[in-house]
Parts: C-alpha cells; structure tokens; sequence
C-alpha cells in the first residue's frame, strides 16, 4: 500500500483505496482528537486531516476521470456539519450546567429531569432573561475545570461524528463512480496508485507498424508458374539433339522389315 494516496492530490484511488483510505484516516483523526498534544488536537492538526481528505477525494476523481472541482462538495459541507455538530453539543451541554446552575442558587427547576421539561419551566426562563444570572453562570463556568474538560470532550465528539458521517454519506456515492475512459489498459502505464507507487513513466515512441500485405498478390504469386532459368535452356536443347525423334525412329522400322532379295 502506498500511503502517499492519502496524503497526496498526485496519485489514483481505486474503490477499495478510497474507502480504506477514510478508514484509516478517520483512525488518524480520532486518535489526534483523544491524543491531547496542543498542536494535534487544536487547528493544525485539524487543517492537517482536512486537507488529506481532500487529497484523497481527489485521488479519487482523478481515478475516474472527472473533474477534481467536485472534491471540495464532500470536504467543505463536512467542515459546516463538524462546527454545527461543535455548537449543537456545547449549546446542549451549557443549557445543562445553567440548569445545575439555578438549581443550586434556589430556582424550582430538577437539574436531573430532561433539558426540555427546563426550558419549559417559567422560573428558569426569568431567570436566565436575568443579566446577573448569566454572568455570575459565565464565570462559575470558566472557574470550574472540570466543567470545561467535559464541555471539550463533547464537542470534540459531536464535531468528529458530524464529519465523518456526511463523509460517510458522500464515500457511497464516490465509491460507485465509474471511470469515464473505461478500465485501465495497464496498471503501469497510469499514474500511480496504491497497488502501483512507481511515477507514471514518460510515454515511448510508437514502433512503426508493417505494411499490411496484399492477399490476392499473394495468392497470384503462388499461382504464376516459374520461368526456366538461362542455364537450364542449353542443356534441354542437348537432350532434344541427342534423342532421336519418333519419325526418324519409324523408318529405321520400315527399312528393316523390306524382304531382302
């Protein structure tokens, strides 16, 4: 396997390049989101698997021979989906510590019933139109640290799941596409993949082809009987000296069979 597929736009991907390809790299990217190293887990990293993925759509439609514009559909809507999956999970799970929250400074709400029945309740609603509330919320959220490392842990998640999923949908579509030019004659003569890592060789001369041959010339030739070379002429014309002719032969009969007297 070459890993050059995934990560650079100069190779092809063939179906089960593709989609092994995302497994692994959705491996790649999870194992960065849990690693906890400042410039992995944070927007390089990030940026990093962003453009791997791109690079191996790529790979991909360059493998069937459309254009590599289309890569970047699958790449930004993921991008969208993993910052609405961010906010949908951190809204959720501050809308749940505001709930704690006003619990512990005496508003009537359960902070272990559902969020909704919350959100419903009047006191919590005037309380979180209250100014003060929600600063004195704000703060007791940034000092606690616990609170922080759970909020990042779910939004790490829901903002993972959200990218993979529509790259997910997206991989079935591109995994059926069909290559426009038909099947590739040769693996080494195109440009490489993972079962062919070598550089696309410069393309040789063409040989230059025989001259087709004319059947029914040949046919005559066959045909055409040979003509007596000059040499054999002498020797046929001593044969026909030397052996007597059949008229010459018939009186030397006739002559001998007169009665003698």
């Amino acid at each position: 396997m070459n890993p050059g597929v995934l990560f650079l736009p100069v190779y092809r991907a063939s179906t089960t390049a593709f989609l092994l390809g995302l497994l692994v790299l959705a491996v790649i990217d999870f194992a960065r989101m849990s690693s906890g190293v400042p410039f992995l887990s944070d927007g390089l990293g990030m940026v990093a698997v962003w453009f791997f993925v791109l690079s191996l759509h790529i790979n991909r439609l360059r493998h069937s021979e459309r254009g590599m514009g289309m890569a970047f559909l699958p790449v930004g809507l993921a991008v969208v989906a993993k910052f609405i999956g961010w906010i949908i999970s951190i809204f959720t799970f501050a809308m749940q510590g505001m709930v704690v929250f006003a619990a512990e400074r005496g508003v009537d709400v359960d902070p272990d019933g559902p969020l909704e029945d919350a959100l419903t309740n009047p006191d919590f609603v005037q309380a979180m139109e209250d100014p003060q509330f929600v600063q004195s919320f704000t703060a007791w959220a940034e000092e606690d640290a616990t609170m922080q490392a759970a909020a990042a842990s779910v939004g790490e998640m829901s903002s993972f799941l959200g990218f993979w999923i529509v790259l997910a949908v997206f991989a079935i579509w591109f995994s059926q596409m069909k290559r426009l030019g038909g099947a590739l004659p040769t693996v080494s003569e195109d440009t490489p993949s993972m079962l062919n890592p070598e550089p696309m060789a410069a393309p040789s001369e063409p040989e230059p082809l025989a001259e087709p041959v004319d059947a029914e010339a040949v046919e005559v030739a066959e045909e055409a009987p040979a003509e007596p070379s000059e040499d054999a002429a002498p020797a046929e014309d001593a044969a026909t000296e030397d052996t007597p002719s059949d008229d010459s032969a018939g009186d030397d009969s006739i002559v001998d069979e007169k009665p003698k007297d």
